[in-house]
């Protein structure tokens, strides 16, 4: 049976993160709640990681752990397995939580008590730490059976999720095959079982704008794709959803690289574009975004010519 104040194990898996763990950590002593203890996965930091740990060598609730390189699916993994909470929450060690997080959290949970997942908003902050402006209208947080909604977009901020740890004795823990999306696939697994809920606050900071994430893109969204599909052909995903969600979430997906591909390279981006079209779903932005990409080409292309124009007069 659920306790009544059930203990949340949080899982941090981090390298080279120094600069930003005590941010991260004094959050999580900050919390109301109190029931908690913290496993730091440290997996294999050369920088002054373990100098910032050793602050804490006095709170028996936070409990460090070196590792020499597992990745961050086994060094999560690694985390789950230590920990011993009725809960597992996972924190980024460059994000931060607000101090009623886990409250706010439980309480939603002793509402719904056959919720698989935990989540809340986010609020971005830049690698200093100050808010970045969101957009001022944003939608709902789906609730509930949200796996035709998780299909198609991500909702879920890693930094926010709460799972229960009977969830992940079920569905199983992160894939360690997988080097990249390793919480899109979970949480596909976790869609097909339970619920999720969200508190509609932002209870996270999520840091932003520090890492180069961009040379890694393609990958990114290829593992994305390979995901779906296997959720399809092995999970019996596509009895779960409908066609339309599948293909708007490969589509979406297409979309979203030929976007942040655009500036670097026209003729990269159109062919994402073009795979998106192939998919099908909402077809109307893959050709709103395939025009824009042709109109950025066409743009640079009059500029330089422009260029070479004005070099040779002088």
């Amino acid at each position: 049976m659920p306790q009544c104040h059930p203990l949340v194990s949080i899982v941090m898996a981090t390298r080279n993160y120094g600069q930003y763990l005590a941010e991260a950590v004094e959050s999580v002593r900050a919390q109301s709640y109190p029931h908690w203890e913290l496993w730091i996965i440290d997996d294999g930091s050369t920088d002054e990681t373990f100098a910032v740990v050793e602050r804490w060598r006095e709170d028996a609730r936070i409990h460090y752990v070196y590792a020499e390189r597992l990745g961050q699916a086994r060094a999560k993994n690694l985390g789950i397995r230590l920990s011993r909470g009725e809960w597992v929450a996972f924190l980024d060690a460059d994000d931060r939580w607000e101090v009623d997080k886990l409250r706010r959290q439980l309480a939603l949970a002793a509402e719904y008590p056959q919720a698989g997942v935990i989540y809340s908003r986010r609020r971005l902050m830049d690698a200093q730490g100050q808010e970045i402006a969101s957009p001022s209208t944003q939608g709902a947080l789906p609730s509930g059976w949200i796996l035709e909604e998780l299909v198609v977009q991500n909702w879920v901020c890693f930094s926010s999720a709460m799972v229960r740890r009977e969830v992940l004795s079920h569905v199983g823990m992160f894939d360690e095959r997988l080097e990249l999306a390793i919480d899109y696939d979970l949480w596909l697994r976790v869609g097909m079982h339970y619920p999720f809920y969200a508190v509609p606050e932002a209870l996270v900071w999520y840091r932003t704008g520090h890492a180069n994430l961009s040379r890694r893109v393609v990958e990114r969204g290829e593992t994305a794709l390979a995901i779906l599909r296997r959720a399809v052909e092995q999970y019996g995903l596509g009895q779960k959803v409908s066609e339309r969600s599948l293909r708007e979430a490969a589509a979406s997906t297409c979309r979203t690289l030929g976007y942040v591909l655009r500036q670097s390279s026209a003729r990269e981006a159109a062919r994402w574009y073009w795979r998106a079209w192939q998919h099908g779903g909402q077809w109307w932005l893959t050709c709103r975004g395939l025009l824009a990409c042709l109109h950025h080409a066409l743009r640079r292309r009059i500029q330089k010519a422009f260029h070479s124009l004005t070099s040779m007069r002088q």
